[in-house]
């Protein structure tokens, strides 16, 4: 308070007296307070006509976006003749006790073929430390194709691949548009199958569109808890 105000306070309180000066500064700090409120009101108000809060809205707005990724997954299965095609999710993990963070990845849609049992619930909270080198070459390629028979060289993913009697996997990595990797969708063959340079773009063009799929879902998401959106993936 500065001695203007001050001197205007004590001017106040000789030409009116101390209660009603009260009264009035009592006022102020209830209706100041009650005015921001109303304007934070009208905010959510705006926010809520420009995206309503229903949520039958938003199931219905993600549940066509999940059919969209499904869709995908099982036109590239039929494709390329695989038994399995698997979308998984990186997300945040638990911290450890001395802060390190535990990134981990979840199977949340998959396509099996004919006679094949679903497995994606067996793929839940998976450390991402397992496949560092994986997860690295993802980033760096974008889509990486490992071969059963060079255990050598991809022993991290070969257990799963003998369970499932896959001889080849295809990995495509999932990115927004800052350029960060946010998942993979795989592609496994019970034979070994070599892919041409035609196949590895279609398949990257399958990994760009299930990325903006999954980029829009959080962009809904966003949207309807009016948290800051996110970005979109890359094209």
């Amino acid at each position: 308070m500065d001695l203007t105000t001050f001197e205007k306070i004590l001017q106040l309180v000789e030409n009116h007296g101390i209660s009603l000066v009260m009264l009035i500064l009592m006022l102020l700090v209830w209706f100041i307070p009650w005015v921001k409120d109303m304007q934070e009101r009208d905010k959510r108000r705006r926010r809520t006509t420009d995206y309503p809060y229903d949520g039958s809205v938003i199931l219905e707005q993600l549940a066509k976006i999940d059919s969209q990724i499904d869709t995908a997954l099982a036109e590239t299965a039929v494709k390329y003749g695989a038994k399995y095609s698997t979308l998984f999710q990186f997300h945040n993990g638990v911290v450890s006790f001395a802060g390190v963070p535990f990134l981990k990845m979840t199977a949340t849609h998959q396509y099996v073929t004919t006679g094949m049992v679903p497995d994606a619930n067996t793929y839940k909270d998976i450390p991402l430390s397992l496949f560092a080198d994986v997860v690295v070459d993802l980033a760096k390629n974008k889509i990486v194709i490992v071969h059963n028979s060079d255990k050598a060289a991809t022993s991290p993913l070969n257990g799963s691949m003998d369970t499932h009697n896959v001889s080849t996997l295809v990995l495509c990595g999932l990115f927004n548009l800052s350029g960060h990797l946010i998942g993979a969708f795989s592609v496994s063959t019970e034979n070994h199958r070599d892919y041409t340079k035609a196949e590895i773009e279609n398949l990257k063009s399958v990994a760009s569109r299930i990325s903006i799929g999954i980029c829009s879902m959080a962009d809904i998401h966003s949207n309807f808890t009016h948290t800051k959106p996110k970005t979109y993936a890359k094209n």
